[in-house]
């Protein structure tokens, strides 16, 4: 998962001297990657799942074997930001489609 929010970074000192001891963190936006174990997610998650890791991701597949979501906690927090994804994305599309659950793996079976 790619991570961008706020980080604390100390202000350092001269070069070769290190941190300042004095000096207040300041807090400024960075992108990183992360499991998300250990960095609690307080700005915006962007997540890349791939369907199938056996399958090699082109420029002609990306957009069917990969699947890009974004959580923004920004706006109400990680759990607000779920129910958000939630709601609005995959809960219409399971609506909106005329296969059940069990024709559907039938169907990824019968095409590899």
């Amino acid at each position: 998962m790619f991570y961008y929010q706020d980080v604390e970074t100390p202000e350092t000192g001269p070069p070769g001297i290190g941190p300042n001891p004095h000096s207040t963190s300041n807090k400024k936006p960075k992108v990183f990657v992360t499991e998300g174990i250990d960095v609690a997610l307080t700005g915006i998650c962007i997540i890349f799942i791939r369907s199938s890791p056996s399958k090699d991701i082109t420029a002609e597949n990306i957009h069917r074997e990969v699947n890009f979501n974004m959580l923004d906690t920004a706006q109400g927090g990680l759990l607000k930001s779920v129910q958000n994804l939630l709601s609005e994305i995959f809960i219409p599309v399971l609506k909106t489609m005329n296969q059940g659950w069990s024709e559907i793996g039938d169907s990824q079976q019968r095409f590899p």
